[in-house]
């Protein structure tokens, strides 16, 4: 070897160290900034911004997610493992009729159908095939710190008045905020537009803590995470909203079940008396006993609403009538308030049908199809943690997903962003990534896990 030359390879190697370092930094932040624009979104509409920029906020996680996709392309040779994202090219030509339809009423509900459906997928896979474990692990980590000052905004609005300056909603047609339980208390929101964000973070965050709690040795790793699943838990109770003890208790039935470990379920039943008695301690009983008569009291059966059963409509009697839709974004509260004539339904399935007619349950046939193709991949693996998180994450998530389609814009975007750190452990990433020396993998496996 020419002696001259011999000193340049270490050097090459740092630099090629310093480089990978840096980019790895310059992906954690990016989508650092997308989960915050996605959950700051209502905290600048409702507290910070006059009316006539509410909308930039509204936006906001859309142009973030926007420009990952075009600023982090995915590598040709991860093209295989992300196949699935070309249905959603046939997706967007799918519902171009219906968005059409919809532009011409209302342009603003229209788009915000059409991104939901056709943008937060692909923003999906984008941030899949650009983590790594350490990314992961970083990401992970930082949703306990934000979870609790979550929980303690919520107690907050919990324990103030309907009409206090922290209990706005995001939109003016809200005199006062919505109560339950015996003493009139306020269905926290967090930095949410409304309650149904902080109710589905509270789940997400809740599923991804408890697949990383049961994919680790560390204990004081453990410890930390437990922390987050209980502001997690306590921030989906100061909400009054039902799902989430649905949603968590099946979350955590299907995962133990997987798991197979009665250890995990003594130490989860130990964690949950401590949360339980914690919550009563710092609440003095006021949260339990508002949820439980929430419960007890809401007028209308659980079941019903999960399920869709009596909230739907004749599907047969609205494509009779307009087979190809009324228009994208038209049955959403935005249209409604400015005068849209469109009945809406409370179930999100039936709203679709109404907008999009056969054309919008073909849209949402090829989701699903994506759906359960991600699912069984992650069931058949042979890499416990990406297995692990089908039973913890994905189910629940892809079933609210699929049920609630497209109209929600925050749910829209949690529930793809939670999907997209659970695929990002598909050991197929690993297996197309070039031949370096690999980082010390942090995502590992419990002695609990199969």
């Amino acid at each position: 070897m020419d002696m001259n030359t011999a000193p340049l390879i270490p050097f090459a190697s740092r630099s090629s160290e310093v480089a990978q370092a840096l980019a790895q930094q310059r992906t954690y932040w990016w989508i650092v900034g997308l989960l915050s624009a996605i959950i700051f979104e209502g905290a600048l509409r409702k507290w910070f911004l006059p009316l006539e920029l509410r909308p930039l906020a509204y936006v906001a996680k859309d142009v973030v997610g926007f420009l990952f996709v075009v600023t982090h392309p995915i590598p040709r040779r991860l093209w295989p493992v992300c196949k699935s994202r070309a249905f959603f090219a046939v997706v967007a030509v799918v519902l171009l009729i219906p968005l059409f339809q919809g532009l011409e009423k209302n342009a603003a509900p229209a788009f915000l159908i059409y991104k939901n459906a056709v943008l937060w997928p692909v923003i999906a896979f984008h941030v899949a095939a650009s983590l790594d474990s350490e990314i992961l692990t970083r990401l992970i980590r930082l949703l306990t710190p934000i979870t609790v000052g979550m929980a303690a905004l919520g107690v907050l609005q919990f324990g103030s008045s309907p009409s206090a300056f922290l209990n706005r909603y995001a939109w003016d047609s809200y005199d006062a905020s919505i109560t339950f339980g015996a003493n009139a208390s306020v269905r926290a929101t967090g930095t949410f537009s409304f309650i149904s964000g902080l109710s589905t973070y509270a789940v997400i965050v809740f599923t991804l803590l408890l697949w990383r709690l049961l994919s680790m040795k560390e204990p004081r790793e453990r410890r930390f995470l437990t922390v987050g699943i209980a502001a997690a838990v306590f921030c989906g109770l100061v909400t009054g909203t039902r799902y989430i003890a649905v949603a968590m208790g099946l979350s955590t039935a299907l995962t133990l079940a997987a798991a197979r470990s009665f250890k995990t379920l003594i130490r989860l039943s130990v964690a949950g008396a401590v949360l339980a008695l914690a919550l009563n301690f710092v609440s003095g009983g006021g949260v339990l006993d508002a949820f439980v008569g929430r419960w007890q009291n809401a007028g209308d059966s659980l079941v019903d609403r999960i399920t869709g059963r009596t909230l739907s409509a004749d599907y047969g009697e609205l494509l009779g009538d307009h087979p190809f839709g009324v228009g994208l974004g038209q049955t959403n509260p935005i249209a409604q308030q400015a005068g849209s004539d469109v009945v809406y339904y409370d179930h999100g399935i039936s709203n679709l049908v109404v907008e999009g007619g056969y054309l919008g349950l073909t849209g949402l046939l090829l989701t699903a199809i994506v759906c359960v193709s991600m699912l069984i991949e992650g069931y058949s693996s042979k890499y416990a943690p990406f297995r692990l998180g089908v039973y913890a994450v994905a189910l629940v998530t892809f079933y609210t997903l699929l049920n609630l389609p497209w109209g929600d814009h925050v749910g829209t975007a949690l529930r793809w962003f939670s999907i997209a750190l659970w695929f990002s452990t598909n050991p197929r990433f690993l297996a197309a990534a070039p031949a370096i020396e690999p980082a010390e993998v942090q995502f590992e496996l419990s002695e609990s896990t199969p």
